[in-house]
This record gives structure tokens, C-alpha cells and sequence, in this order.
């Protein structure tokens, strides 16, 4: 989840990629499809609409036809990202999320190296600006809060991708 030379993170879309392959291989032959860039919401000027970072499908029940469709929609965010503390909640609830589908994971890839290249210093500080551990706690508690409401059922998980 690094790039060697110069040591620094990879970005949000080869991280989403990643954990999608990871899902892919969790979960063959289980028949839960997992998508990548879905789009969502298409835009009228025929350009790509908004897109999701992963969705998981599967059928509900024992059988395929007539059994309803699952959804889950996984947001991918680095602990750099300016809106880190808020996409939870305006980006996957309210973007992502619909009356249909209302299951959402919340994934923060946390970094960290005391060997990080200077030239990423912006992100580096971004990321140290709380710890692991806080950031969990944070995520927690925020998707509780969330679900709580009743608006979605939100879970978040901060991804270590310390070296």
C-alpha cells in the first residue's frame, strides 16, 4: 500500500482497488459480486455520473429469483483527506446511500512511517493529526451516531497501513 521510491502512500483509488481485490478473494464462489466505481448517479451531460468506491451485491435468500438484492457501499477515505471527520455522514449517507439501500461501511486507511518522504509532508501531518486508535474511537462513535438516528446502518473500520 506504499510506494517505494519515494516512500509515500498510495492514493484513495489504488487503495479502494486493493480492498476490493481483497473482497474478491474473501468471498469467491459466494455469490456476492463486488463492484468497483459503480456509478450511481448518472449525469444528465452524459459524462460519468458520481461513483461509489466499492459495492457488494448479493440475493437475500435461498433462492435467485424473486429473492431481494443486498447492498452494502463501502467508502474508501486516506487519513489525509480534507473531509475525512464529515464524508461519513455527507458523502456515504447522504450521496451514497438510498430508501433501498441503506448498509454503508466507512473505511479509513490510517498511515504511518517515520521514513514517509518529505515531499509528502501535507499528507503526512494529515495523518498524524490523531492516532489509530483515536481515529477508530472517532469512526466509531460517529457511525453509531448515524445508525442510532436511524437515517442508514453505518459501520466504519480504520485500516492499518503502517509500515
Amino acid at each position: 500500500l506504499w510506494d517505494s521510491a519515494p516512500l509515500r502512500p498510495k492514493r484513495e483509488r489504488q487503495i479502494a482497488l486493493w480492498l476490493a481485490d481483497r473482497l474478491k478473494d474473501d468471498l469467491d464462489g459466494q455469490g456476492i459480486f463486488i463492484g468497483r466505481e459503480l456509478e450511481i448517479n448518472a449525469n444528465p451531460k452524459g459524462h460519468m455520473g458520481e461513483s461509489v468506491d466499492i459495492v457488494c451485491d448479493a440475493v437475500a435468500g435461498e433462492r435467485v429469483e424473486g429473492s431481494p438484492i443486498v447492498r452494502v457501499v463501502i467508502e474508501v477515505k486516506c487519513c489525509w483527506h480534507a473531509d475525512l471527520d464529515k464524508a461519513m455522514r455527507e458523502q456515504l449517507v447522504d450521496r451514497y446511500l438510498d430508501g433501498d439501500h441503506r448498509q454503508g461501511i466507512y473505511v479509513v486507511a490510517h498511515f504511518d512511517s517515520p521514513n514517509w518522504d518529505d515531499s509528502d509532508s501535507a499528507n503526512r501531518r494529515g495523518c498524524r493529526r490523531r492516532d489509530r486508535a483515536t481515529s477508530r474511537t472517532f469512526f466509531e462513535n460517529q457511525a453509531k451516531e448515524i445508525t442510532a438516528d436511524r437515517v442508514a446502518e453505518v459501520s466504519s473500520y480504520v485500516l492499518d497501513c503502517s509500515l
